[in-house]
C-alpha cells in the first residue's frame, strides 16, 4: 500500500474551499482593474461635460476672487459675499476650485 492510504489521506480532489478562493481572487482583479480605470478616467477627465454643454445658450455667472464658484443666475459669493459676474462667450473656462494645503 502506498503512504497516503496508510496514514488515511484521500486525494480524491483539491481541498475543500479551492473553487471559493478562486473565484474570490478573481473579483478581488476584477475590483483593482475597476479602481485603475476609475483613478484614469479622473485624471483624464474623461467624464466632464466640456464647457460648450454646460452652458448651451445660458449665462454663466462666476465670482472673480474664487473662478471655481459658478452658477446659472447673478447673486453673491458664497465664500466671500462679492457679487457674482457674467461670464462672457469668448472668455476661457475658469479652473477648476481646489482646496487650500
Amino acid at each position: 500500500m502506498s503512504e497516503d492510504h496508510e496514514s488515511g489521506h484521500d486525494d480524491d480532489g483539491p481541498p475543500p474551499g479551492t473553487r471559493f478562493m478562486a473565484i474570490f481572487r478573481w473579483l478581488i482583479v476584477l475590483v483593482m482593474a475597476a479602481a485603475a480605470f476609475g483613478s484614469l478616467a479622473y485624471y483624464f477627465d474623461w467624464f466632464q461635460r466640456t464647457e460648450s454643454s454646460t452652458s448651451a445658450g445660458k449665462d454663466v455667472y462666476y465670482c472673480p476672487m474664487h473662478p471655481g464658484v459658478q452658477q446659472d443666475h447673478p447673486g453673491e459669493c458664497p465664500i466671500c459675499s462679492m457679487t457674482l459676474v457674467k461670464k462672457e462667450k469668448g472668455q476661457p473656462p475658469a479652473p477648476e476650485a481646489t482646496a487650500a494645503p
